[in-house]
């Protein structure tokens, strides 16, 4: 039996690792033998040349500051030489790969040894990622079979220089689902045809798998409160410092996760510098509450049922806000309400109720029918592999 090609997104990112760790191993209990691609993009300044994507550029531009700010700052080396730590060993320890490949070149040679491809979940059809072509699966043999599972484009509107491009892509796609219902609407707008909506892999897979990965003891043994704001917004951090000082609870922060925030310096009572994704999941596991403003941050207090504050990363107002992928999540099941805007305080915030277990209900209904559509496209990539 020859393998399938599973691309993903492969970042230092924890909701990004956890995702693509949790479809590969639901593919290897399928029986699908696969390796999760590896692949090094061409330079992301040349990518936003490439489809003249000026606030790609500009984003990039900035995110190169911010790089350049981190590592010239001595209080942010130990954390990001950690934390890098942490996720390397994870990834070597809990993946399959392909060798590292350098270039379409190199891309398209190896990946002919794949009967067939999934691409996965995240945001791998966000506007601002499409630069290099990588996600939309244009350098694979149309002849193949290509399905998809949970792919997000991570914003709810195509920018107009975009639309043809995406598309042209979508179309070649033999079966598509998507995690946002914003998403379903887009497929179906550029395509005419219908995307299934789909949760995230780290819900896909049983809770068990997390309980499995994260151990049994916490890795804090005190109360505590943890904090997982990517965003730089200083008014969420001050939220939880005002829900610190009511509940007695000690802050756990994981900090300046996407740039330096200068606001991160000082927040929080318990250093923990390596930090990799088994560590994450723990420190959900085992908080007495959770603040964050991610999504897999928001997934993953569902899950374990925690008493959690979602904030905004983004105004809605932006075009290029990712609001929706949480606002879709909380929706299914039942707690719109945990989305709060910065002025709530901790004593209106703790005052909101949660029914567990029509939330756990709706999580599993949503789990039942993505697994109906996996099931699906496992038989499409099996019938490859015949």
């Amino acid at each position: 039996m020859k393998k399938v090609g599973l691309v993903s997104v492969r970042n230092y990112n924890y909701g990004s690792i956890l995702q693509a760790y949790a479809l590969q191993q639901e593919l290897f209990a399928a029986g699908i033998d696969n390796e999760l691609i590896y692949y090094k993009k061409r330079n992301v300044v040349k990518q936003a040349l490439r489809i003249f994507n000026l606030p790609l550029l500009m984003a990039k531009t900035k995110d190169v500051w911010r790089v350049i700010e981190g590592k010239t700052n001595p209080k942010l080396k130990p954390i990001i030489s950690g934390r890098n730590r942490a996720f390397s060993n994870f990834l070597k320890d809990n993946f399959v790969f392909t060798p590292c490949l350098s270039g379409k070149k190199q891309l398209v040679d190896y990946t002919k040894k794949f009967d067939a491809f999934i691409l996965g979940s995240d945001q791998v059809w966000n506007p601002m990622l499409l630069g290099g072509d990588y996600y939309t699966l244009t350098w694979v043999d149309s002849r193949r079979p290509k399905v998809t599972y949970a792919s997000s484009f991570g914003v709810s509107e195509i920018p107009a220089s975009q639309v043809k491009k995406t598309k042209e892509y979508l179309s070649r796609f033999n079966m598509i689902s998507v995690r946002e219902k914003q998403g379903a609407e887009i497929v179906e707008k550029l395509t005419g045809k219908k995307a299934e909506v789909c949760c995230d892999p780290t819900v896909l897979t049983d809770r068990k798998r997390w309980d499995e990965l994260s151990g049994d003891c916490p890795f804090v043994s005190e109360k505590y409160i943890f904090c997982y704001f990517i965003g730089n917004n200083p008014t969420q951090r001050e939220f939880a410092k005002k829900l610190a000082q009511k509940t007695g609870c000690k802050i756990l922060a994981v900090k300046h996760i996407d740039e330096y925030i200068k606001s991160d310096d000082d927040f929080g009572d318990i250093d923990y510098l390596e930090v990799g994704p088994k560590e994450f999941v723990n420190f959900i596991r085992y908080a007495t509450y959770v603040c964050t403003d991610s999504f897999h941050g928001t997934i993953f207090s569902i899950m374990y049922n925690k008493n959690f504050f979602t904030f905004k990363r983004f105004s809605d107002s932006q075009k290029s806000s990712m609001n929706s992928r949480v606002k879709n999540i909380l929706s299914i099941v039942g707690l719109s309400n945990r989305l709060f805007e910065d002025s709530i305080t901790p004593e209106a915030a703790l005052a909101y109720q949660v029914d567990w277990s029509d939330v756990n209900k709706r999580l599993n209904d949503f789990r039942k029918s993505s697994r109906e559509y996996f099931e699906r496209a496992i038989k499409c990539l099996k019938g490859a592999q015949e």
